[in-house]
């Protein structure tokens, strides 16, 4: 899908039975529309897996400027659908 890079935390599992559950974090460019993206990805859920229960996190992307001990750069992680 596109403006996302990538995903985790990913976890699915039913309440009950036939009630699926699926949680997931997923990582978005920084020039990404976010509602657009939780939008797609809200209806991809919905219609190919077939679960109607649902919470996606989005999360961008930002280039810190600490060290990560390194001397690497710190990929630090701003949560929240407008971050």
């Amino acid at each position: 899908m596109d403006g996302v890079l990538d995903v985790h935390d990913l976890h699915v599992w039913n309440l009950s039975v036939g009630l699926p559950i699926l949680t997931a974090h997923v990582h978005i460019a920084r020039a990404a529309d976010a509602d657009a993206v939780l939008r797609g990805l809200e209806g991809y859920v919905r219609r190919t897996l077939g679960i109607t229960h649902s919470t996606i996190q989005i999360c961008n992307y930002q280039v810190g400027k600490g060290r990560d001990g390194r001397g690497g750069r710190v990929r630090e992680l701003e949560h929240g659908a407008g971050a």
